[in-house]
């Protein structure tokens, strides 16, 4: 019986041995040839799916990439919809505060009959200028017989402004 030299990969194997074992060099050589058309068949498949998986790692690895930048998209619109929010609550905070000026500047007035015929005195700082400017005109005095009673009702009201007009502008600065 004749041995044929195959490489040890091949005939180490047990079974390879198994299944050329008392066949004649023809014969083995026809069932080695057939069991390496068989590997190699094997070999070709598992190479396409290697390729196949390179592939589809290849496409997860793009896909990543593209939810990786869509996670940050989305956090970048979230900081600035954050901002946003920000923005409109200090926008809400000082239209509040704003109203309360007015509201501040308009319901300070010293209600007092005695006020009418000073003119047009709608808010607090209108009305403190105005007393004022009453306080300071010395002529509106001298025409007038009742000049002691107008000098103190100007005092009066410039004694109730002044606190009045001093809170408002600490309050909301300057008219």
């Amino acid at each position: 019986m004749a041995f044929i030299g195959l490489p040890v990969a091949v005939s180490g194997s047990s079974i390879v041995n198994s299944l050329i074992e008392g066949k004649t060099p023809g014969e083995a050589v026809v069932i080695l040839a057939g069991q390496i058309d068989h590997l190699l068949g094997r070999v070709v498949v598992l190479e396409e799916a290697q390729i196949k998986t390179e592939q589809d790692v290849g496409e997860l690895k793009i896909g990543q990439d593209q939810v990786t930048l869509e996670i940050e998209r989305l956090r970048l619109e979230n900081e600035n919809l954050k901002l946003e929010a920000e923005n409109i609550k200090a926008e809400a905070k000082a239209v509040a505060e704003r109203q309360e000026c007015d509201n501040l500047a308009r319901n300070s007035i010293p209600e007092q009959p005695r006020w009418v015929g000073w003119g047009h005195t709608p808010t607090i700082t209108t009305f403190y200028h105005r007393v004022e400017e009453l306080r300071n005109d010395s002529s509106i005095y001298e025409l007038n017989e009742n000049r002691n009673n107008i000098k103190i009702q100007v005092e009066k009201a410039y004694q109730e402004a002044k606190p009045l007009y001093e809170a408002y502008v600490a309050r909301c600065g300057q008219e």
